[in-house]
This record gives C-alpha cells, structure tokens and sequence, in this order.
C-alpha cells in the first residue's frame, strides 16, 4: 500500500470521525430538548438569560427551562422603568422542568441561588437549559408574562400541564 493511499485512507477516518461526532452532538441536544423547543431565541450573557432574543410573528411565545445543577436556582425578573409591570420570582428545582410564557423580546431573568439570603448570582448558562417551545398561536385572556408550570418531574408532565391551560405544542 502506497503512502498516498494510507494518507486517503487516514483522512477519510478521521473525516467519518467527526462526522459521528457532529451527528452525535446534534442527536444529544434534540434528545434534551422537548420535541419542538429549540434554543436560537434564547442567550445567555453571565447570571442573565435573555428569552426571545430573535423578533418572532407571535405575540406569545413559551419558554421551556431546565435546572442542570444540584441546586435550587430562583430566576427573577424586574420589569425595566419604563414598563408598568410587576417582578417576579420562580425557583427551579434540580432536574426538573418549567414553562414560562413571554409576550415581549428580549425578556431578560437574573439566575441566582435560592440557598442563601442574598442570592448569589449564578451564571445562567452554566445552571439552567432554556429553550423556545413551539406552539400554536396562542389566544389567552391574560396579558403579561407568567409561569405556565413549574417544577415538573417529566417532559411529559410539563406537556399535559402546558396543554391544560389551552397552548398546544
């Protein structure tokens, strides 16, 4: 076997390697994710993360989170000063799964500690996953934002409680 062939021959494993590995990664996100929720809406920029980041045709959109540290972490939102609004403050259990519903862009939370009194800021991307869940349009009676569900133990609870308040996935 010649050089030029045991140099193709190299180059077309590794070439398949790394393709295994890109399709592996791709099919471990889409395995995290609930079916229909994707992550280009949302960023992460030290203890903020900000939902609806990329403008969208709905009024209502539904952000999916995940707690992925072994902590509880609280996420509080404070409306900025030219908004009439009120704050808010959610805390995520580990491992499990809530829902929040967001009719601006750019809605920004603050991660923090929920174990000590002040609340020391955590950086969102390293303790929470948030994602967009796709939905049909939405029709509420209620303005604002809110929490759809919070603390589920499964995708599948967190589907059935999205679905009970009339937001089909």
């Amino acid at each position: 076997m010649g050089n030029t062939m045991k140099m193709r021959l190299i180059l077309g494993l590794v070439a398949l390697s790394f393709s295994y590995l890109t399709t592996a990664s791709a099919a471990q996100k889409e395995r995290f994710y609930p079916r229909g929720c994707n992550d280009k809406s949302v960023q992460y920029s030290g203890d903020h993360v900000i939902l609806g980041a990329t403008p969208s045709d709905h009024k209502y959109r539904v952000f999916v989170f995940k707690n992925i540290s072994y902590d509880p972490i609280s996420l509080h939102y404070t409306p900025p000063a030219n908004k009439f609004s009120y704050s808010m403050v959610s805390t995520l259990q580990p491992e499990l799964w809530s829902a929040l519903l967001v009719n601006e862009q750019n809605f920004t939370l603050t991660c923090k500690s929920s174990n000590d009194y002040y609340g020391m800021p955590y950086n969102c991307s390293d303790v929470i996953r948030a994602c967009e869940l796709a939905v049909s349009p939405v029709m509420l009676s209620s303005q604002g934002e809110y929490w759809i569900t919070e603390n589920n133990h499964s995708k599948g609870a967190l589907f059935r409680n999205i679905r009970s308040q009339g937001i089909y996935p």
